[in-house]
C-alpha cells in the first residue's frame, strides 16, 4: 500500500489489531496550539509550551485485540507502520531470534535472515497493510456504525427471546390455576384423611 504524499482529510480508514495483543501508539494531537503570553519571557514560553504540549500535544490511540476504530487517512498510516513493525519483530523473535545468533559451525544462520528479509521486503509487507488498514469507500457505509448495529440488534434479539420465554396467554394462566387448585385440594384432601387416620387410632385405642 503506497503511503500518499498528502493525505486526503476527508478519508476514513477501518483499522483493525487482529494480533491477539492490545495495541496502544502515541501520536501527536493535529488539533494541539499553544499561543504565547507576550507578557512572559521566552524561556518562560518555551516551558509552558513544553508542558501544555505534554499534556494536550500527544495522545494515545488504544485498540484492543481483535478489534478495530475507524481513524483518518494519516492516522491510519502512522498505526500501521508502528503496529507491523510490532508485530514482525515479535515473529522474528519467536521463529528466529536475534539476527547474530550463531549456529554451531559459528556461522550466521542464513535461513533465518533471509527470512526476515523476506517479512521487511515491500510485497510481504503490502499483504499486512492490506490485512490491517481498509479504505471506507465513497457511499460505504461506516463498519464501526455496522458493528455497533449488529450488536445491539443482538442484544435486542436476547431480550426479545426471554420476554417470549416468559410471556404466557390467558389460556396458560387458566390452566395454571387449575393446576395450582388442583394441588392444593390434593394436599388439604392428605392432611384430612391423616387427621382421621389419627382419631380412629385414638378411638381403638380408648375402647381397648
Amino acid at each position: 500500500m503506497i503511503k500518499p504524499d498528502v493525505f486526503d482529510p476527508t478519508k476514513k480508514y477501518v483499522f483493525t489489531n487482529w494480533s491477539e495483543e492490545d495495541f496502544r501508539c502515541r501520536y501527536a494531537n493535529p488539533e494541539f496550539a499553544f499561543s504565547a503570553n507576550p507578557r512572559y519571557s521566552q524561556e518562560r514560553n518555551n516551558e509552558l509550551y513544553e508542558e501544555a504540549y505534554k499534556k494536550e500535544g500527544i495522545k494515545e490511540a488504544i485498540v484492543p485485540a481483535g478489534k478495530f476504530i475507524e481513524v483518518p487517512e494519516w492516522l491510519a498510516f502512522h498505526l500501521c507502520k508502528h503496529f507491523l513493525d510490532r508485530e514482525i519483530m515479535k515473529g522474528i523473535k519467536r521463529d528466529f531470534g536475534s539476527i547474530s545468533q550463531k549456529d554451531n559451525d559459528g556461522k550466521a544462520n542464513a535461513g533465518a535472515e533471509g527470512e526476515i528479509l523476506s517479512m521487511h521486503s515491500p510485497s510481504s509487507r503490502e499483504v499486512l497493510e492490506a490485512r490491517t488498514i481498509k479504505l471506507i469507500g465513497e457511499g460505504e457505509e461506516s463498519p464501526l456504525v455496522l458493528s455497533i448495529r449488529a450488536e445491539e440488534r443482538a442484544k435486542i434479539e436476547q431480550e426479545f427471546a426471554s420476554l417470549k420465554k416468559e410471556e404466557t396467554t390467558p389460556a396458560d394462566n387458566l390452566a395454571k390455576a387449575r393446576a395450582a387448585k388442583a394441588a392444593k385440594a390434593a394436599e388439604a384432601k392428605g392432611e384430612f384423611a391423616g387427621l382421621v387416620g389419627a382419631d380412629v387410632g385414638t378411638a381403638l385405642g380408648a375402647s381397648a
